[in-house]
């Protein structure tokens, strides 16, 4: 094997990897946890001023197997321009790995290897926007960090070689293992108004169910439940949206998405400023060997306008 660092090594295979490991035809519903997902991505502040780090973590569900996973961060510099020139988002770059070296071998400067694990640490350098004049509008409009995850159905040893890690991405790229690619954009700004803050869930209610309705929750079979979010007040953040031609008042818009492993799911996708609520049809009696499961797990996913991200999960059990 050629003599690669470990960042070098990663961002060629991880480069390779991008375009094909979404490819695969999926015919399922997109609320179906029957496979391998990335469901919700979040950071930490949830958007940045030069200068500051996010902490990114991830949802990733893999039912019903449930597999050990590994999770590998690569980190795309801000374009201060906000023109998407980012290596994370240009196609000739991902379907070409070796346009992220110059002929001396060494990798872009501007996409870097975070690490490995559940969560990883973005920066954004104190002088992202040092080629703009003090008061250039651009400053205020900003620009998006970029955070790639790859996701691989397969755990790598507790103290992984460069080797391990190696073939363990060849194996993905092979179509050998189950693997999941996620692109994650933070927005980046200078701001003098408060920073955007996550969404909050304080609780998933069914209808018909009272809301101190113990853990997990007892759903008949053959029964329809409607489902809800209880947000609280203040994660619908009022804030100023600054564009190129001037600053608008605004107050967020939340949206939400419902994941279920079992039954099935109607208006699973919904904005919670309307009536619209996802709806649950359990299976009846005959239809269980859909769920051999004994527990079955709901998820909920809001996103706010502005790039924000939380969820939510209920555990339930089906009962005659």
């Amino acid at each position: 094997m050629p003599n690669f660092s470990l960042p070098r090594l990663l961002h060629a295979l991880l480069a390779a990897l991008l375009l094909t490991a979404c490819m695969e035809e999926d015919t399922s519903h997109a609320w179906k946890l029957d496979r391998l997902r990335v469901l919700g991505m979040s950071a930490k502040p949830a958007a940045l001023q030069p200068g500051e780090t996010a902490e990114v973590s991830v949802l990733v569900t893999d039912e019903p197997l449930n597999r050990p996973t590994t999770l590998l961060w690569l980190g795309c510099l801000p374009d201060p321009h906000n023109l998407n020139r980012s290596p994370c988002a240009d196609s000739e770059i991902l379907k070409n790995p070796a346009l992220l070296m110059d002929a001396q071998g060494n990798m872009a400067e501007n996409i870097h290897f975070l690490g490995m694990g559940s969560t990883a640490f973005y920066s954004v350098a104190e002088n992202l926007f040092s080629i703009f004049p003090a008061e250039h509008p651009q400053r205020k409009i900003g620009t998006v960090g970029m955070v790639l995850l790859l996701v691989v159905a397969e755990a790598l040893p507790e103290e992984p070689a460069l080797r391990d890690i190696a073939l363990l991405v060849q194996r993905a790229q092979n179509k050998q293992v189950d693997s999941q690619i996620t692109l994650f954009r933070i927005p980046v700004r200078e701001s003098d108004e408060p920073a955007n803050n996550n969404p909050l869930i304080s609780t998933m209610t069914v209808e018909g169910l009272a809301e101190d309705t113990p853990s997990p929750l007892p759903l008949k079979q053959g029964q329809q439940y409607v489902l809800n979010l209880v947000v609280p007040e203040e994660s619908f953040e009022d804030y100023i949206e600054i564009t190129s031609i001037g600053s608008t008042p605004k107050t967020e818009l939340l949206f939400a998405s419902f994941f279920s492993t079992c039954g099935e799911l109607e208006d699973s996708e919904f904005n919670l400023a309307t009536s619209v609520r996802p709806k649950l049809r359990v299976p009846q009696e005959k239809e269980m060997e859909a769920c051999p499961s004994p527990l079955q797990k709901l998820f909920a996913v809001v996103r706010d306008t502005r790039g924000g991200q939380t969820w939510y999960e209920q555990p339930f059990v089906i009962i005659p």
